[in-house]
């Protein structure tokens, strides 16, 4: 995953569950440890 402004294509990210999608989001920023 990468961030919406370094890479757009890379941000869009969804979660599924048994098959069906419960979330999609944008990551906005990437906090390096």
């Amino acid at each position: 995953i990468e961030s919406m402004s370094e890479f757009p294509e890379l941000s869009r990210f969804a979660i599924r569950d048994m098959g069906k999608t419960v979330a999609a989001g944008v990551c906005m920023k990437v906090e390096k440890k």
